[in-house]
């Protein structure tokens, strides 16, 4: 089970993909802009991504 910081992180990246589809349109949501709306890292994006995926 993923601990409360994963569980922060993931909801942030969740809460600012909504947010930004709301503002853009789909092709142009970047992992950067997702990143730096959630103020972390583009690594730690594609970690947490990786984790999603899997569960």
């Amino acid at each position: 089970m993923p601990d409360l910081r994963t569980k922060r992180t993931n909801k942030m990246i969740t809460t600012v993909f909504k947010e930004l589809l709301t503002k853009e349109k789909f092709s142009k949501i970047t992992v950067n802009l997702i990143s730096e709306a959630a103020l972390i890292n583009r690594s730690t994006f594609y970690t947490h991504l990786k984790i999603s995926i899997c569960y």
